[in-house]
């Protein structure tokens, strides 16, 4: 049972979602037909009958798990994906906004924050690209502003990560 355990779990990390899913769901009838048969095999004495109502309590519970488990893992995947698409249309605003080099700008989000490293020329540019990057955002997002003034060449962002 442990072997085939720890093969669904490593074939898991290989396979889409949609197709792991299928894997625990035949994961899981196996489990149940091999309670059953165990069932069948002890008889019907009292105690199998306790057993097999504990395993299949035990199965049910299980079952429960995996099923929050692939919830939260689905929920998760749209928080990085929201967290990518505002990095990237905070960057692309950057881009066109006049007196900011976004060349020399990092843009991170991660939860409700987004981070802004690098350096500017001015505090004039660090100053309007916070305020570009808090316009893309939006108010429920906090924009914490870690750009440097001075001459970019002393301040690498992807070095400021």
């Amino acid at each position: 049972m442990r072997s085939l355990l720890l093969q669904e779990f490593s074939a898991r990390k290989q396979r889409p979602l949609k197709e792991s899913m299928t894997m625990k769901n035949r994961f899981l009838a196996a489990a149940c037909a091999a309670v059953f048969s165990i069932g069948l095999i002890a008889g019907c004495s009292q105690e199998a009958k306790e057993d097999l109502d504990a395993a299949g309590d035990n199965m049910a519970k299980a079952a429960d798990k995996t099923g929050e488990d692939i919830k939260a893992g689905a929920e998760n995947a749209g928080d990085v994906a929201a967290n990518a698409a505002l990095t990237a249309k905070i960057k692309s605003a950057l881009m066109g906004a006049e007196g900011v080099d976004s060349e020399h700008i990092n843009v991170d989000t991660v939860g409700k924050t987004v981070t802004l490293k690098g350096s500017q020329d001015t505090e004039a540019a660090k100053t309007k690209a916070e305020q570009v990057a808090k316009d893309q955002a939006g108010a429920e997002y906090t924009v914490v502003n870690q750009i440097t003034v001075g001459p970019a060449s002393t301040t690498d962002p992807q070095k400021n990560n």
